[in-house]
């Protein structure tokens, strides 16, 4: 990991300890789908001529949070994402730096974890707009599939992400959140639409 990404989420980490505890905290669970932005077509150019290529670029999406309320408005949330795979598939010449001649696919599966801040504006008592900013420190795993066989391979980093979304609140315990979020992975935008279902810890 990169230094100055520890130390300020080491720094986030306190803030969230030390938020007050009247402020409440949280636990979210969000179901969604996530679209790998024109991956396609950069996943399979090695320098050689893909025919009949195909694609899968959406899949499910998954998100666990545990949230720590500094006030109504601000929140530091901490989450695990699943973002699901994508897969490009097509027929090489055999001309480029990977693929053998013929049938060749690659694979693409994203996971990780993301630290940042949500801050929501109420427009009434039950409903609010918000904001998400902040880190997502990712893996993606992926595979190449050809006729000489296959070859994984993992990539971590960390970028930022950002979303924005709305939240209604049906008691004081219960939420729902739905929302837009773009992460990016390797250069690469994955974009997420998910709907969330919040259960609020009060003192």
């Amino acid at each position: 990991m990169r230094q100055p990404l520890r130390h300020t989420l080491a720094l986030l980490a306190a803030w969230a300890v030390a938020a007050p505890a009247a402020a409440g905290s949280y636990v979210a669970v969000s179901v969604g789908e996530s679209t790998a932005k024109d991956w396609s077509a950069d996943v399979l150019d090695d320098g050689s001529t893909i025919s009949n290529a195909t694609a899968e670029d959406t899949d499910r999406a998954l998100r666990l949070a545990i949230g720590f309320a500094a006030s109504e408005s601000l929140t530091f949330e901490v989450g695990y994402v699943d973002l699901g795979e994508t897969t490009a598939a097509g027929d090489s010449d055999g001309t480029g730096v990977y693929w053998t001649p013929g049938p060749v696919e690659r694979t693409a599966a994203v996971d990780g974890y993301d630290f940042g801040f949500v801050g929501r504006i109420p427009t009434s008592e039950t409903f609010a707009v918000l904001a998400r900013v902040g880190v997502f420190m990712w893996d993606l795993k992926s595979r190449l599939n050809d006729g000489g066989g296959s070859f994984p391979g993992t990539v971590s980093g960390d970028d930022p992400f950002f979303g924005v979304g709305a939240e209604l609140n049906v008691s004081e315990s219960v939420a729902f959140r739905g929302e837009f979020v773009r992460y990016t992975v390797d250069d690469r935008d994955l974009d997420a639409l998910s709907l969330s279902a919040i259960l609020r810890f009060e003192d």
